[in-house]
Formats: structure tokens, C-alpha cells, sequence
């Protein structure tokens, strides 16, 4: 670790390969691709060009789903190795917290949201700090046409925006009085980088993906 801070090595395959090395908030060097198989092909890779060019990350922050029930263990499993390889810190986080993270500023409420089924999301929903975000409503499973119990994040005040598939929804927008961000400006593994930085880190033989039961299966068994 050098003075201006610990090296920080940020990755999430929940959603296609979001890729990020930081350094006392900057980013160094970045990945992202939405194909389907890029975590197999160019997340090992990546990492070990990087750690050629700036050395051995002091820290590793994964995200643990929501998302792709293969694609996010795919992820977790990489971190947890390379954490044990290289004998270093790892953190796990929501990945949805990661894009509230990377989407928001103080004072602002962000609906993060990512694919689940025709019809159905994962969603979460944050209140961002200068330091940090808190939890409105935690990360589950929705139907789309769910609006009603949106009650916790349109009660928080505040800016709202909505990150994901949900930013697509005009009339939804329109009727949370939210503003869409654009896919492009959500970078995941910054979003991670600063909340994992300073997050205690976990036993690698303990940290899991986060599986959501889907929104349909839980209202057959409710």
C-alpha cells in the first residue's frame, strides 16, 4: 500500500463483466462488456495484465448479486481465489448498492434495478451519503407492474433515479417523478470500489452470492 492509499480491485460478472482497479477513489484502469460470456473470456485475464502493470491489489471488492444466478457465482468464486492466492482483504457487496453508489450523490434516492425475467426485476432502493449509502428497501424480487409499494422510496424525499431496465419504463418514471440514468454512466465496480474500500472484509470460505427467490415463485408459495 502506498500514501495516497490502498490499491483497490473491483469486479461483478452478475450482469455481464464490470471490471475496476482504483486508487483513493480514482480509477486506473476499467472493463465493461454486457456480453453474456466476457466474465469467462476476459475477467482472468484483465486481472492479471492489470496486476503486471500496478502490482497486487491491497484489497478485493466482489459483487454478490443480485443478478445471473451462474454469472454472479462465477464472480465470487474468481474473488474468493484470488483474494486466497494473494493473501489479501476481501469484501463482498450488493450489487445493486454498488450501482446506487455509482449513480447517486448526498441526498439522493436511487432505484437500482437489474433483470430478472420477462416482467420481473431485481430491485433496490438507496439513500446516498457523502460517505456512503443506507438502505430504503432492500434488494428482492418485483413484479414490474408493482408500482404500488414503491411507498418507502417515493416517502424518503429527495432526488430519485432510477438505474437498470427500470429507467426504461416512460410512464413508470413519469408516475415516481424520477429521473432514468443512462446504463452508460453506472460503472459497477467504481460503485463497489467505494463502498468496499473501507468495509470490513470477510472470510473468503464464508462470502456467497446473493440468491433472490424470483417474484412469481414467491407469490405461488405465499
Amino acid at each position: 500500500m502506498t500514501a495516497a492509499g490502498p490499491l483497490v480491485l473491483a469486479l461483478d460478472t452478475a450482469a455481464g463483466l464490470s471490471l475496476g482497479l482504483t486508487r483513493a477513489g480514482a480509477v486506473l484502469a476499467r472493463h465493461v462488456s454486457e456480453a453474456p460470456q466476457a466474465a469467462d473470456v476476459a475477467l482472468l485475464p484483465t486481472v492479471a495484465a492489470w496486476a503486471e502493470i500496478h502490482g497486487v491489489p491491497d484489497r478485493l471488492v466482489v459483487g454478490t448479486g443480485p443478478g445471473s444466478f451462474t454469472g454472479t457465482r462465477v464472480g465470487v468464486v474468481a474473488a474468493k481465489t484470488l483474494a486466497w492466492a494473494w493473501a489479501v482483504p476481501l469484501v463482498g457487496v450488493s450489487s445493486l448498492a454498488a450501482d446506487a453508489a455509482a449513480a447517486g450523490w448526498p441526498g439522493a434516492v436511487v432505484v437500482a434495478t437489474t433483470e430478472l425475467l420477462r416482467g420481473e426485476l431485481y430491485i433496490g432502493v438507496y439513500r446516498c451519503r457523502a460517505d456512503g449509502i443506507d438502505t430504503v428497501a432492500a434488494d428482492r424480487a418485483w413484479r414490474l407492474g408493482d408500482v404500488g409499494e414503491w411507498a418507502g422510496g417515493r416517502e424518503a424525499g429527495g432526488a430519485m433515479l432510477v438505474t437498470g431496465p427500470l429507467a426504461q419504463e416512460a410512464a413508470l418514471m413519469e408516475e415516481l417523478g424520477a429521473t432514468p440514468v443512462p446504463r452508460a454512466a453506472v460503472f459497477r465496480a467504481g460503485g463497489l470500489a467505494t463502498l468496499g474500500r473501507t468495509a470490513p472484509p470477510v472470510d473468503p470460505l464464508t462470502l456467497e452470492p446473493q440468491y433472490l427467490r424470483p417474484a412469481t415463485r414467491a407469490a405461488e408459495r405465499s
